[in-house]
Order: C-alpha cells, then structure tokens, then sequence
C-alpha cells in the first residue's frame, strides 16, 4: 500500500473513531458559540462548528493531515478558516436553492470567488443530470464538501458579512458518516430509476453492499481535495499556474486509488453473476455431423 493510500485510510480511520479536537482554543468574540445546533470548536487549523466532538474532532483532523502534504513551515493553515460540519442526523446548514443561485448570480456579474462559482457550475450541472433521471439532488449534496461565501454564511451564523469578510475560507463539509449514508441513499434512489430495468435492478440490488462503502471511501476522500485546493490558494509565495498544478497532483494521488478500488468492487461483483449466466447454444450446423462418404 503505497504513502497516498495509507494516509487516506487513516484519516478515514480517525474520524470512525470519534475522537474530539486534540486542542482546544478559546473562542473569538466577534464568532457566535453555536450555529444551527452546532457548537463552535476553536483548533489551531480553523474555527469549526460541528453538532459533536466527534464531528469536530474528525474535520480536524482532516485539515491537520491535508496540511501536512505542504513545506514544514505550513505544516498548519496560515490563514486559518471556517468549517461548518453536518453530520449525520444533523439539519443541511444551507438550502441548495439559495447555494447555486447566489453563486451562479456572483459567477454572472464576475463578483464570486473562483471555487466557489465553480462548485456552483458543478453542482447546477450534476442536478440537471440527476433530474433528468429522476433522482435527488439533496443526496449528492451531503456526500459533498463545498465554498460558501459571506453572503451565504452570515445569515446562519447570525453576524455581519463583514466580519466573515476578514476570514479567508469558509467551507461546507460533511462527516464520513453522512458521506456515507449520501452515498447509500444515491445509490438506492439510482436503482429504483424508471431508466434501470428489472433485469438490471436484479443484477446490481446484491452488488449494492460491496458498493456503498467504496463509493462512500472515494467521495469522503473527495473532501481532502477542497480542503488542499483552498490551502493551496493560500500560499502566497506560488504562482497560480503552481497552486494549479499542486491541486492537480494532490486530486489525481489522493482520488485514483479509490477510483480504482471502486471499478475492482463492480468487477468482482458482477463476475459471479456473468459466470452463472447459462452458455448460449451455438446455432445447429446446416452440414451433417459427417460427410457422406462419396
């Protein structure tokens, strides 16, 4: 097991846990103790608000370990940011309608932030597919970590925009655990799609719990790649052509082994059943068994 994977596998790992922040520091006066049922954790990687310990211990720990892949001095954010966590039974801190319509909005007047507009453009794009087949938006959503603006946080945490205007990146992140169950409720909304036959739905219902956890490793590392892109931005002595390429390499070693384990999961699961499919008779021969003797 290569250094990218055993790093990604501990991180999931840790945040099964459930371990709490392992430092705690005190809370900014200008920041509110709770957001939407969530507490406010202050950790040297960012201020988070998570609906547990366990939920804030976990995202910050992922932080900790994406910042550990830049130079020693950066080791941790600089710029420190803001996480605000769902975990599972947790509330959706922002309503989808509301995401992709200022950003889309901000991306149309040339005022939003890079990440952010294109977090937008994907997400608008991804629903229009899933509504054409049928499925649910929302369940994409939780398995997803995100930008959010000022604009679309202040509301929430109940304080000026200009306030979260001075903290350098925000972030919508989900836990492993509502990663996971997102993943789940996607695959199961997928299979009962009018577009899946019942032949179909026959031959991927027994491969769905081989399939849920891998899907549910490649999206969960998915957030590390967020996490690197808005650290990456925050480093002042690169050029945007080297924070691009950084974020790149970081995505492509981080996601492929779970690309690749997650095409090994359907390959073994639908070898069974190929090999159990009765071989096709061969047409009858027009010639006799044997040719007549002449």
């Amino acid at each position: 097991m290569d250094t990218t994977l055993k790093a990604a596998v501990l991180a999931i790992l840790l945040s099964i846990c459930g371990c709490a922040p392992a430092v705690l520091m005190e809370r900014p006066a200008d920041l509110p103790a709770e957001c939407q049922g969530r507490s406010f954790y202050h950790t040297p990687q960012a201020y988070i608000y998570a609906s547990s310990p366990a939920a804030a211990g976990e995202i910050d720990r992922l932080i900790l370990s994406v910042a550990s892949q830049f130079p020693a001095e950066n080791a941790v954010p600089a710029q420190k940011g803001l996480v605000i966590v769902t975990d599972v039974g947790d509330q959706p801190p922002f309503d989808l309608d509301t995401i992709l319509s200022l950003a889309m909005r901000d991306a149309q007047k040339g005022t939003g932030t890079q990440p952010a507009t294109q977090a937008a453009k994907a997400l608008t794009e991804g629903r229009k597919e899933l509504e054409k087949k049928g499925l649910n938006m929302s369940s994409l959503v939780d398995t997803a970590a995100f930008p959010i603006t000022p604009e679309l946080a202040a509301p929430r945490l109940a304080v000026e925009e200009a306030t979260l205007q001075k903290i350098p990146w925000m972030l919508s992140m989900p836990t492993y655990g509502r990663v996971s169950r997102g993943c789940s409720a996607l695959l199961r909304q997928m299979l009962n799609s009018p577009d899946i036959s019942v032949g179909q739905k026959l031959l991927i219902a027994p491969m769905l719990v081989t399939l849920e956890p891998k899907m549910a490793e490649m999206a969960a590392v998915q957030r590390e790649t967020v996490v690197f892109k808005v650290l990456a931005d925050m480093q002042s002595d690169w050029s945007p052509e080297q924070r691009k390429a950084a974020a790149k390499a970081f995505s492509e070693a981080r996601v492929r082994p779970f690309q690749l384990g997650l095409k090994d999961a359907v390959r073994q699961a639908t070898r069974p059943a190929a090999a159990t499919q009765p071989a096709t008779a061969s047409a009858p021969s027009s010639k006799p068994a044997t040719e007549p003797a002449s």
